[in-house]
């Protein structure tokens, strides 16, 4: 299996992701999401190279209908909730940049 790592931009996740950090991404099921998780979504309204590192506050549901939602730790309000083709897999290791 082939590990996809990248190099975190931005400050949405701090204090646990910080800019430059390396981080190994996952597969990831929608069933097998939970919460408390770090996934990796792409929204349509961003630009497709502009994967979204937030964690899982809440998931519902269950199938076609299961809600996940995500935020940023050092953001000030949740997302809109992932839609299962949005997501890229989870966090699964960290190396500190």
């Amino acid at each position: 299996m082939t590990t996809t790592r990248f190099i975190v931009r931005g400050h949405s996740m701090r204090p646990a992701f910080r800019q430059g950090d390396v981080l190994a991404l996952a597969p990831a099921s929608p069933e097998s999401i939970r919460r408390g998780q770090v996934i990796v979504f792409r929204a349509p309204d961003r630009d497709p190279d502009d994967w979204i590192v937030h964690r899982v506050i809440r998931v519902a549901g269950s199938g076609a209908a299961r809600q996940i939602v995500t935020r940023g730790d050092n953001a000030p309000r949740s997302d809109e909730a992932v839609q299962r083709e949005w997501i890229v897999g989870r966090v699964s290791e960290r190396c500190r940049g």
